[in-house]
C-alpha cells in the first residue's frame, strides 16, 4: 500500500509536466465524520477526479462532511440521500459512472490549460534535458519498519522492462527528457532502516 501511495504521489508531481495522464481504479480510503473508513477507488486524470466503489457508483462529500453515492441533477453532480455502504445502490436505483458532462471536463481541462500557459516560464520544469527526482522516505515513530527492499523502489522508478514511471513516459510520452529517480536512505542489511533522531 505504501509503495502504490508513493508511486500516486510521483505521478501526480510529475503530471504538471505533460498532459492529461488518465489514471483507473487507484485505491483510495475516505474517513467519515464518525470515523468509518471505506474502502474505494480513484479514476481521472488532473483535470478531473472522482471518488467511486468496486461497482462504478460515484461518491461525492456531502456539507455535513458524510460520503454519499452520487446522482446527477441536470449538469450537476449532487450527494444523494444514500450513505456509502448503508445501502446497495443499485436496489435504490442511482446509475453507475456519475461524473461531469464532456463539456464540463473541457471548460476544466482549458482553464487549467490556460494557467499553465499564462504562467509559462515562470513555474514550470524544463521540457528537455535530465530531470532527476529525489525520493525522500519518511516513516513516522507508530509506524512499522519498512520492509520493502530499495531494488523494489527502484524497479518502480526506474525499470526500463516492468511497470515503472520510467517506462510509463518512454512508452506513452512524447518527451524529449530523461527521467530519474534516486533514493538516500541508509539501510541495515536488506531491508531500509530509516535514521532515528530524538527530538525533545
Amino acid at each position: 500500500m505504501k509503495i502504490r501511495a508513493l508511486f500516486i504521489l510521483v505521478l501526480l508531481i510529475i503530471s504538471t509536466l505533460v498532459r492529461a495522464s488518465y489514471f483507473d481504479k487507484l485505491p483510495y480510503t475516505i474517513k467519515q465524520p464518525d470515523g468509518t473508513t471505506i474502502k474505494c477507488f480513484i479514476s481521472g486524470d488532473e483535470f478531473y477526479n472522482w471518488i467511486h466503489d468496486a461497482n462504478g457508483y460515484t461518491i461525492i462529500q456531502a456539507s455535513n462532511g458524510y460520503y454519499y453515492y452520487a446522482e446527477r441533477s441536470g449538469d450537476l453532480i449532487q450527494p444523494s440521500k444514500y450513505l456509502v455502504n448503508s445501502f446497495d445502490p443499485a436496489s435504490v436505483g442511482l446509475s453507475k459512472w456519475v461524473k461531469i458532462s464532456k463539456s464540463g471536463y473541457e471548460q476544466k481541462r482549458s482553464m487549467r490549460l490556460s494557467l499553465e500557459t499564462s504562467n509559462k516560464g515562470t513555474n514550470n520544469a524544463p521540457q528537455t534535458g535530465i530531470l532527476n527526482n529525489l525520493v525522500i522516505y519518511i516513516r513516522f515513530l507508530d509506524d512499522p519498519e519498512f520492509i520493502t527492499t530499495r531494488g523494489d523502489y527502484d524497479n518502480m522508478f526506474n525499470s526500463t522492462t516492468a511497470a515503472s514511471i520510467k517506462s510509463y513516459y518512454n512508452e506513452y510520452r512524447n518527451v524529449n527528457y530523461w527521467i530519474d529517480h534516486a533514493g538516500f536512505i541508509r539501510h541495515t542489511g536488506h531491508f531500509i532502516k530509516p535514521e532515528k533522531e530524538e527530538i525533545s
